[in-house]
């Protein structure tokens, strides 16, 4: 693995495929995520986005206006959490590969909508991307 600074650079575009399965063939085709990392605008933005989201459940917080100690204001800020993982997870995804319309042949469009009902379908997905997604190494080649 090479340091030098334009290595370094050239990684922030680099996309990583965190596989989530195989077809049920003889090849063993893959089936997954393209992902871009921790150095990328897409992720940048989000971590701004992210940060947005704190800073106003950060004011309500202090506001007074929510009592933590009942469930209704407690899940607002586990919901914030949710929120955060998939703006992260959403914002990095930029492809995918292996899947299919139900007719299991034509390739499944890669869009916003889709990707979130695969993620609503397979929440578990998600912690598996942000683990492919936050792991350097994925990025940096050579």
């Amino acid at each position: 693995m090479k340091f030098s600074l334009g290595e370094i650079e050239k990684s922030a575009s680099q996309t990583f495929d965190v596989i989530v399965g195989h077809y049920d063939d003889e090849a063993k085709t893959p089936v997954g995520f393209r992902v871009v990392g921790t150095g990328s605008e897409q992720y940048a933005q989000a971590d701004r986005n992210i940060q947005i989201l704190n800073i106003k459940e950060a004011a309500l917080r202090t506001s007074g206006k929510l009592d933590l100690t009942t469930d209704k204001d407690a899940g607002l800020i586990a919901d914030g959490a949710e929120k955060r993982r998939v703006l992260q997870t959403e914002s990095c995804v930029v492809d995918w590969f292996g899947f299919t319309e139900d007719d299991g042949v034509t390739p499944l469009e890669f869009n916003s909508e889709n990707l979130r009902r695969m993620l609503k379908a397979r929440p578990h997905w998600a912690n598996l991307i942000l683990l492919g997604i936050e792991d350097e190494r994925n990025f940096m080649k050579g």
